[in-house]
């Protein structure tokens, strides 16, 4: 079990809440949480909504992979040369 102090901050009061249960919780900066007062054990409840789950590529791919099926038109021209030995004057 975490305790924290009661803090003042401006006209309310606050606590802050240990990184280690956020990251358990997956709760982050900005997220919404409802607050309810159980009389019975004279408890504040804080719940947290369940976070999106991010994108994640389940591995690298090549642009060849990525593109290989695209049936649109193709934008833009190649670059003539080669990239990044470019004449330094």
């Amino acid at each position: 079990m975490s305790q924290a102090t009661l803090s003042k901050w401006g006209n309310s009061q606050g606590v802050r809440i240990p990184r280690e249960l956020c990251d358990l919780l997956g709760a982050r900066v900005g997220d919404t949480i409802a607050i309810e007062y159980d009389s019975s054990r004279n408890a504040l409840v804080l719940s947290f909504d369940k976070p999106n789950k991010k994108y994640q590529r389940s591995r690298k791919m090549s642009l060849e992979e990525f593109a290989g099926d695209w049936s649109g038109d193709r934008v833009g021209e190649e670059v003539p040369g080669n990239v990044g030995e470019e004449d330094v004057a």
